[in-house]
């Protein structure tokens, strides 16, 4: 009888996480980005937390990193809000947000007799992100997107459009 109880325990309690997957309030995840820009385009990668705070409602907070191409190489922080309309078994969602967006530029003087070493100069801005994703469930717990959003900060830099395919998982 003991071993039964703890069957039926064990079983309620797979049921139970299971719903509660599938009403999950928060996800976490990866995301590849290509961001362009006035014919600069760079690779980056990046981890997000989002957070469903009402129905339709979400929050985000993601931190990106772009490789270095042509001597430069950026990060940006954001923190979105995303409404959710689901659609036929997809989510599309238009976003908005701010972002916190930092530049380096380093070269390397010198050649391979003289190295007289290296000159950079760095640049931090804030903007805004505004933009719009879809995201795909896989299964209950995963979750794919492709999102796309423009980033618009002050200095040197400008706009920037950003494409990001990643994958979230729900808990």
């Amino acid at each position: 009888m003991k071993k039964i109880m703890i069957l039926l325990v064990a079983i309620l309690g797979f049921a139970a996480s299971a719903k509660a997957q599938d009403d999950s309030k928060m996800a976490a995840g990866l995301n590849f980005n290509v961001g362009v820009g006035d014919s600069y385009t760079n690779f980056g990668l990046g981890a997000k937390y989002q957070y469903r705070f009402a129905s339709h409602w979400r929050a985000e907070a993601s931190f990106n990193y772009y490789f270095k191409k042509d001597f430069v190489n950026m990060w940006d922080f954001n923190l979105d809000a995303h409404y959710l309309i689901p659609v036929k078994g997809v989510t599309i969602y238009p976003l908005a947000g701010l972002t916190l967006r930092g530049t380096k530029v380093s070269v390397s003087v010198g050649d391979d007799d003289y190295y007289f070493g290296t000159i950079s100069a760095s640049e931090t801005n804030i903007g805004i992100n505004y933009g719009a994703g879809v995201e795909f469930p896989v299964t209950d717990a995963i979750k794919l997107n492709f999102e796309a959003k423009g980033v618009t900060c002050g200095g040197g830099w400008g706009t920037r459009g950003v494409f990001s395919i990643g994958a979230a998982y729900c808990f």
